[in-house]
């Protein structure tokens, strides 16, 4: 999952932001990049560590659980499909 929006930020550095542990760990589930890049430089995990009140913490890794999964971000909401790892 590489897709970069605005200023080169995946979904996951959006979830992180903005708090949103749950999206956050599906996005993880999905195979989303917790070491990826944003045109500062600025890591999904560089991010997480700024909040340490978060539950979703550095290494920002899991085990896959979904095949795929599709998100859509609009300023402060996330919308997230997923597709189980069984899914057709």
């Amino acid at each position: 999952m590489a897709a970069q929006g605005r200023y080169g930020a995946t979904p996951l550095h959006f979830s992180v932001t903005w708090g949103f542990e749950g999206v956050s760990k599906v996005l993880l589930h999905s195979g989303a990049d917790g070491e990826a890049t944003d045109d500062i430089g600025a890591s999904p995990e560089d991010r997480a560590r700024a909040r340490p009140h978060l539950e979703v913490q550095p290494p920002l890794r899991a085990p896959p659980l979904f095949s795929r999964a599709i998100v859509f971000c609009e300023r402060s909401s996330i919308l997230v499909y997923i597709w189980p790892l069984n899914h057709g």
